[in-house]
């Protein structure tokens, strides 16, 4: 698994030539191009030949995604394997090959299911969970969160640190004398992109940082402003399984009876991922009444301006959410936020492409477009001494890119 990651971020995301003594998309590159290079070169006809040649770079990209993620399920499937104690049914290989691939590809049918602490949690990580509520922007009586004051209102309901407290047991911890550092996500999630992310509890975010802070008599306010002074009732969607994991449906339960609290009330609607979620909800961008929760971070973007891309700008095709700044029900984009993302895209100063992204993060807080996860926790890491430059690299959760086995040291030699 650790060559694969290593594989598609020095192959994706790095920007120049990357050596090492084994990268699977390299060995495939040289091994196909040799073989699709003498069948062109036997091809008579100098415009089909060219054809020909020019057709091996797409399907060798197709080729790359369909062994990275093969590789990945393998796995994940042979950690299961070794758990499987742990897992319902004490399942065989290929059983823990189809869950890993279930999980991974989001399938989730429920059938294969973790039964401890660290399973669940591998289950999680391959799922690569990042949930949030995103809005209905349609302008119709049955999708009432055009209207912004109801986003801020939700926002609003929510008790941030309890939520973090509770799930991550800060209290637990910090009660045995262990420091935990908590944070809440804006539009960047807290745990990716330091550099980009500006903390909502922070001086510097701004007037719209009264939008994450916990205020339910402001939520009921803004609620009766924007026409309801007896509570709006909303449609609510969520995935009937277990594709965005075990503990979805208990997060949503929680946050959702935050928002009760401030006059919300959801009528749930649960759907199949597959053939009902993805094309109505997921990929519909906005298009839908009410609002739904889902995964919001499938796949991590490059940099923090692609993570404001991907939910605000047009240019994020699928995942783009549908916004007007408006609420009209245009789903036309906010020009606002294109515009701060052109500038940051053309902006060779890190430093001033950062504050392009803040500026964003500030402005979608007072637009409440969608909401994050509330937030994290810092916990706790423990490695061998053997294990080097562990939790030395504190970028975008890629550490292990970085770590190696030293062998003179614990537990390949005693102390």
């Amino acid at each position: 698994m650790g060559v694969t990651l290593a594989d598609v971020f020095q192959s994706v995301v790095v920007p120049r030539s990357v050596g090492g003594r084994f990268r699977p998309s390299a060995r495939l590159t040289r091994f196909s191009w040799r073989i699709w290079r003498e069948a062109a070169l036997r091809i008579g006809d100098a415009e089909r030949r060219e054809d020909t040649l020019a057709l091996y770079a797409p399907i060798l990209l197709t080729a790359y995604l369909v062994m990275w993620v093969a590789f990945l399920i393998v796995g994940y499937a042979l950690i299961f394997w070794a758990l499987r104690g742990s897992v319902s049914g004490h399942p065989g290989f290929g059983t823990c090959l189809y869950f890993a691939g279930t999980t991974m590809l989001t399938i989730g049918y429920g059938d294969v299911t973790p039964a401890s602490g660290l399973t669940r949690f591998i289950a999680i990580f391959s799922a690569s969970s990042g949930l949030g509520v995103v809005f209905g922007y349609r302008n119709t009586p049955q999708a009432p969160f055009h209207d912004e004051r109801l986003r801020q209102a939700f926002s609003m309901a929510w008790d941030r640190e309890q939520f973090i407290d509770v799930q991550f047991n800060v209290k637990g911890l910090t009660d045995h004398g262990i420091p935990v550092k908590t944070s809440w996500s804006s539009s960047v999630q807290n745990n990716y992109f330091a550099a980009w992310w500006l903390d909502p509890q922070g001086k510097d975010f701004g007037p719209n940082a009264k939008y994450f802070m916990h205020n339910v008599a402001e939520a009921k306010k803004l609620v009766a402003a924007a026409g309801f002074p007896n509570g709006v009732e909303s449609t609510s969607y969520m995935v009937s399984g277990t594709d965005y994991g075990l503990d979805y449906q208990k997060q949503v339960d929680i946050l959702e009876g935050m928002c009760n609290e401030a006059g919300f009330k959801f009528n749930r609607v649960l759907m199949n991922y597959q053939s009902e979620f993805i094309p109505k909800i997921r990929d519909a961008q906005g298009n839908f009444d009410g609002l739904a929760w889902k995964l919001l971070t499938p796949a991590v973007p490059p940099d923090g301006i692609e993570a404001q891309v991907a939910y605000f700008s047009k240019g994020g095709g699928a995942t783009f959410q549908g916004i007007d700044p408006d609420g009209k029900g245009t789903f036309a984009g906010d020009p606002y936020i294109e515009d701060l993302i052109q500038k940051a895209r053309g902006e060779l100063d890190s430093n001033k492409a950062h504050s392009y992204v803040q500026d964003i993060e500030r402005y979608v807080a007072g637009k409440g477009y969608m909401w994050r996860f509330p937030g994290g926790a810092t916990g706790i890491d423990v490695a061998w001494p053997a294990i080097r430059n562990f939790d030395l690299y504190q970028g975008e959760n890629r550490s292990h890119f970085f770590e190696w086995l030293d062998q003179s040291q614990p537990p390949f030699k005693k102390a």
